[in-house]
């Protein structure tokens, strides 16, 4: 089951007596494993008895916290009733997330009051569940030879806000 940092999905679970007995006192619970128990939600409210040749299903839910780290997590879940005990593996992946916003989203242009100003500033913010590192680049134009601190680079650290500036320094007057 693949389930997004921040996100829930539910997995439907049919139980078969294939016996000539009734399945009595149905209950499902989370053993030993790296998926959270609080990540997990199981269904134990409904089947006391299971009569022969029937079946009955259930769900079990799964929510991954926001910013949950990217990999593979699995815990057993134990079936059991008064005549038998079946054990399964919940295997999730969680995949890994990039994502980010800058705001403002563009900046068409900015006023240079002197020699040396600030044009722009832009909020940048992970979405993601991993480091991100971010670079920004101008084009077009005459006056990206006078844009000064477009950073070579730098680690956005997941679920964080880095504040950039633009800075731009002319030796002349004019529209650039």
């Amino acid at each position: 089951m693949t389930v997004p940092h921040g996100d829930t999905r539910s997995q439907e679970v049919q139980i078969d007596s294939t016996g000539n007995f009734r399945l009595e006192n149905y209950e499902a619970s989370i053993q030993e494993g790296n998926l959270s128990r609080e990540w997990i939600e199981l269904d134990n409210s409904t089947a006391n008895s299971i009569s022969p040749d029937n079946s009955y299903k259930t769900e079990i839910n799964v929510e991954v916290p926001e910013g949950q780290a990217p990999g593979i997590y699995t815990s057993d879940i134990e079936f059991n009733t008064s005549e038998k005990s079946q054990t399964e593996e919940l295997a999730v992946t969680v995949p890994t997330d990039v994502d980010f916003n800058v705001t403002p989203s563009s900046q068409e242009e900015g006023a240079v009051t002197g020699y040396r100003d600030e044009i722009a500033e832009f909020d940048i913010e992970s979405l993601g569940n991993v480091d991100t590192e971010i670079t920004a680049s101008t084009s077009g134009g005459n006056g990206t030879d006078y844009i000064k601190n477009i950073e070579d680079g730098f680690t956005l650290e997941k679920q964080s806000v880095n504040s950039s500036e633009i800075t731009v320094e002319v030796d002349q007057t004019g529209y650039y």
